[in-house]
């Protein structure tokens, strides 16, 4: 099976090809072919590194080409929304369109509003930019050699990295499209932004990039060989959501045999689930300060409410694992609002 082609061509959601792989193991068995042996699981720790990687200048013949600029918070104003679609309207007919969002941390910092306005705020926004990139695929208002570059001056807010990770998810759907995040570690003017941009037109291949000064960096992955310096320690208070199943319980697992933590577990599912009981003592066999509570994390209020009682008990919470999700299997032009909400809420916002 390791070395056997699969034509994927005819799968268009993620349970065509789950359902085929289940097929395949029954067609294993029925046939008597030997099974490969399960690989076994290895926990290694990774962090984000950057590396200097310049354009090579031989590529550079100094045009410079037209964008549409808009800012991420356009998106939660009808008016300036309407006026980014009639710009893509105007290019329809041309081979070319390159387009800019713009997400400055400073705008994006909601926490000093009312609780209610920063949730709503966010929901606007993002659905807005969401909504906005859905219907200029559905009317076909973007050319096959389109590039989609979100430019972002200082430090990446976690909206903006729900916004980046959508529209690497965007480009999977939509290969022609080429999508850029380009990070300006400090504010820069918009000429040198459009100038960078134009640059960046070069290069098909780095999804981010990061600018110090005028340096180029991209990322990569470098193992963390000493985790002895971990921040998790003993009686160190963890809050994991949707961390009885799955990826985030064999985290917590793993952290549970090297550590003995506060860990309080959030999930929908019921304690009486064989496989969240189950887990649960597999946790409690390493580390008996483990603490599950069911309720819906997409609840504001009613996480919110538990946080306070988690700071009253212990003072503290040194991380938050956020394993919560939801996978709606769909193409993006064929999600409700609703399919997305409940993908976006507990991710995102």
């Amino acid at each position: 099976m390791p070395s056997e082609e699969i034509d994927i061509s005819g799968f268009h959601q993620i349970k065509d090809l789950t359902g085929y792989l289940e097929k395949r193991v029954d067609n294993v068995a029925e046939n008597g072919e030997q099974a490969q042996p399960a690989k076994k699981g290895v926990f290694k720790r990774y962090e984000f590194k950057w590396k200097s990687r310049e354009i090579e200048k031989l590529y550079l013949d100094g045009r410079k080409e037209n964008f549409i600029v808009a800012d991420i918070n356009a998106f939660s104003k009808n008016r300036e929304h309407k006026s980014i679609k009639n710009q893509l309207i105007q290019a329809r007919n041309s081979d070319k369109c390159n387009i800019i969002i713009v997400g400055s941390g400073k705008k994006l910092n909601f926490y000093k509003k009312h609780y209610k306005d920063f949730v709503n705020e966010l929901h606007s926004t993002i659905f807005g930019f969401i909504n906005f990139i859905k219907n200029t695929l559905i009317n076909g208002l973007l050319p096959k050699n389109t590039n989609i570059f979100i430019i972002n001056k200082g430090p990446v807010t976690p909206f903006m990295s729900g916004i980046i990770a959508f529209m690497k998810s965007v480009k999977k759907e939509y290969p022609l499209i080429n999508f850029k995040h380009i990070n300006f570690e400090n504010d820069v003017s918009k000429e040198e932004m459009l100038k960078y941009a134009n640059i960046e037109l070069y290069d098909l291949y780095d999804v981010e990039v990061l600018y110090r000064g005028k340096k180029r960096y991209v990322p990569y992955l470098s193992e963390i060989k000493n985790i002895n310096n971990s921040k998790i320690k003993d009686g160190a208070v963890i809050v994991a959501i949707g961390g009885a199943k799955g990826i985030t319980f064999s985290l917590l697992k793993e952290i549970s045999k090297k550590y003995r933590p506060i860990i309080y577990i959030i999930g929908r599912s019921d304690k009486k689930n064989k496989i969240v009981n189950s887990n649960l003592a597999a946790l409690r066999s390493h580390n008996r300060k483990v603490y599950y509570k069911r309720l819906d994390a997409s609840n504001y209020n009613i996480l919110d409410d538990l946080f306070d009682i988690i700071l009253r008990t212990h003072g503290k919470i040194d991380l938050i694992i956020n394993g919560a999700g939801i996978e709606k299997s769909s193409l993006l032009v064929k999600k409700s609002r609703h399919d997305m909400a409940e993908e976006i809420d507990n991710k995102v916002l």
